[in-house]
């Protein structure tokens, strides 16, 4: 029993090969010289007991941070990513989504375009809303372009022309506006224009009695510059915090003297430009395009961040989604008699308020009448069709002009 138990032992001990020489000592150091080393072999295969590497090393203080944060959020923030996506306040700021379309001529009032992005006047011109391929750099692929095509050159005390950009109070909480604790802001963007000069940006609350106007200068014409305004929050006034309108930017192509205001300081007023403003609508020649936009926390612009695609199209859905395809939205089905019929279609995203529901289009209807749109809510809409007999229904697009929307813009 004992010779099997020493065999055991023995075969599972740490044997040198017999092809080493029997000169060789397989003895480990004794346990004193052994204590807190390293079990290692020296040039010849003999065991040997190595002292442990000590003493310190040289981290910046960015990596003793990372090394110090107590968690994967704080990791996170050390290293900028939470920070790299949601820095920039300003959804679809590169301007890569357009579920509306690409082009919108005499386009009027209150029109967008680009997503995001509203176009809104009060005067007798006209102009055109165009995705253009003509960028600051190759890091982007369209930018916003605002055609002349019927001149305003002689600009009335109450007529406006602007560009509005709205962020929702949740997005716009991060700058403390109507609070002691306001916050340095920096909104950074590229514009191109026909016209050199005075140009504006203006800064209001949402009952448009609060604003800030700052004023850039286009130097050059038909040349991409990159323009930075820095400013500190309202600490005055009422300001919204939740899905209502948080702060609105404008900027000002042209401006009657009713609206005009003094540059760099907050004023109880609906200013949106000074009195040095040029008039961008004085010609069909004129055109302007904005493109990079970046509204961020602090007194500096770095460099614009650019979101992932999917991620920036959920953005704009959550205040307008319309739906694509010759095949999808669609009803179908049986009745026995003149029934109603219907479906529920989700949204992709839980939009900001109830939204608005409009059909657009001829569609294909059999055996039913036209769509009707019913119980809207946050996260879809129901649709519904009457049966015109017994019989197989079918209530479908037929082609790209028919789609669905749903608005729930600021």
């Amino acid at each position: 029993m004992l010779v099997q138990q020493h065999s055991e032992e023995l075969e599972r001990a740490i044997a040198f090969p017999v092809s080493d020489s029997s000169a060789l000592s397989p003895e480990l150091p004794n346990s004193t010289d052994r204590a807190l080393k390293a079990l290692t072999f020296d040039a010849s295969g003999v065991p040997t007991a190595t002292p442990l590497i000590s003493g310190t090393a040289t981290v910046s203080t960015y990596g003793a941070s990372l090394i110090d944060d107590a968690d994967n959020d704080a990791a996170r923030t050390t290293l900028g990513l939470e920070g790299f996506f949601a820095r920039n306040a300003i959804i679809n700021g590169n301007l890569d989504v357009w579920q509306r379309g690409t082009s919108f001529a005499s386009a009027p009032n209150g029109t967008y375009g680009v997503d995001r992005f509203q176009w809104a006047q009060v005067g007798a011109g006209v102009i055109d809303i165009l995705r253009s391929e003509n960028v600051p750099d190759e890091t982007s692929n369209y930018s916003l372009q605002i055609d002349v095509t019927t001149a305003d050159a002689s600009i009335a005390a109450s007529d406006k022309y602007y560009i509005r950009y709205a962020v929702e109070g949740y997005d716009a909480r991060r700058f403390a506006f109507g609070t002691s604790d306001a916050k340095e802001m920096t909104l950074s963007f590229y514009a191109y224009s026909t016209k050199t000069g005075t140009h504006c940006v203006a800064f209001q609350n949402s009952a448009g009695n609060r604003s800030y106007v700052a004023e850039y200068t286009i130097n050059a014409l038909n040349t991409w510059e990159k323009k930075t305004i820095t400013l500190t929050a309202d600490t005055a006034g009422t300001w919204l915090y939740t899905n209502g309108v948080g702060l609105n930017i404008y900027w000002v192509l042209a401006s009657g003297t009713n609206f005009h205001g003094t540059a760099d300081s907050w004023a109880g007023a609906n200013d949106i430009a000074t009195s040095n403003q040029v008039n961008c609508l004085d010609s069909i020649s004129n055109n302007f395009r904005l493109a990079q936009v970046q509204l961020e926390v602090g007194a500096d612009a770095t460099e614009f961040g650019r979101r992932p695609i999917g991620d920036e199209l959920a953005r704009c859905q959550r205040y307008y989604w319309q739906s694509a395809g010759a095949n999808w939205p669609q009803i179908q089905g049986a009745s026995h008699t003149t029934n109603q019929l219907g479906a529920f279609f989700a949204f992709p995203v839980e939009m900001r308020d109830t939204p608005t529901v409009a059909v657009f289009g001829t569609w294909n209807f059999s055996n039913c009448g036209s769509l009707a749109v019913a119980s809207a809510n946050r996260h879809g809409t129901g649709v519904t069709v009457v049966a015109s007999a017994a019989g197989n229904v079918l209530a479908a697009p037929n082609s790209s002009d028919d789609f669905v929307t749903a608005d729930a813009e600021l």
